[in-house]
């Protein structure tokens, strides 16, 4: 596979987007943790924030293992 692409590149790209999902995880725990947005805030609002949470979580979960196997 290293020979398919640069690894380094690669590598710098997927760290890129970790930065971008982690804050972008930050805000939406914050958000939850806000007592004033989820009393307030419907409850389809708070469940698509949780939705999101749950799938930024699994892509950030996918470009560590990206990266622990280029590396």
């Amino acid at each position: 596979m290293a020979d398919l692409i640069d690894v380094d590149v690669e590598i710098n790209r997927l760290e890129k987007e970790k930065n971008r999902l982690e804050k972008l995880i930050s805000g939406i725990d914050k958000k939850l943790n806000n007592e004033k947005f989820t009393a307030n805030a419907p409850e389809a609002v708070v469940a698509k924030e949780k939705e999101k949470l749950s799938h930024f979580g699994e892509n950030l979960a996918k470009i560590d293992e990206n990266i622990r196997r280029l590396t």
